[in-house]
């Protein structure tokens, strides 16, 4: 075979397989539906629009990145979430980053609400202890608990020695 026949028949291929994963030889509806969902759910997160991302929600259920869409509808109402409704997102997405990160958020929005028996419930379950702020609550939290200084047994006792955070910011 030539070294052109070899090319056209390469670029034939790739055109089909190119043209086939960008749905043009397939109905729109099969082409686009899975990913679509996840895109526009993405696109209602940024636009905070609870009614697209609830519908999103429900329509990729079965998709592979569910658990963004879940993370994305649940982030945008977690002003009004309620423990048992972060909790059973952790159920159903246990050890993944995207638990994990919501974890993150859920922290942050128990420390606005000044929920600090929830927040000790919760905070020794987060992994990536790579929030500033969530490192700031521990820490008030544990000085609340009378667990400072003072009382503790001195620096690098309670949650501040186990979470890595600093001692002694007073």
């Amino acid at each position: 075979m030539t070294f052109r026949f070899v090319s056209r028949r390469l670029f034939a291929c790739l055109a089909v397989v190119s043209a086939t994963l960008s749905g043009s030889l397939l109905p729109q509806a099969v082409a686009q539906t899975p990913h679509r969902v996840v895109i526009d759910a993405r696109e209602a997160f940024g636009k905070r629009d609870r009614v697209l991302l609830t519908n999103a929600a429900v329509q990729a259920r079965q998709h592979p990145l569910a658990q963004w869409v879940e993370y994305w509808e649940l982030t945008n109402r977690l002003n009004s979430a309620q423990v048992d409704e972060v909790e059973a997102f952790y159920a159903r997405w246990p050890g993944t980053y995207v638990e994990d990160r919501l974890r993150n958020d859920w922290l942050l929005e128990l420390g606005r609400r000044r929920d600090w028996a929830n927040f000790g419930r919760d905070y020794p379950r987060f992994r990536m202890n790579d929030d500033r702020e969530v490192s700031c609550y521990a820490l008030l939290v544990q000085h609340l608990a009378g667990q400072g200084e003072g009382e503790g047994g001195g620096q690098g006792s309670g949650l501040a020695a186990h979470r890595g955070a600093p001692v002694g910011l007073g």
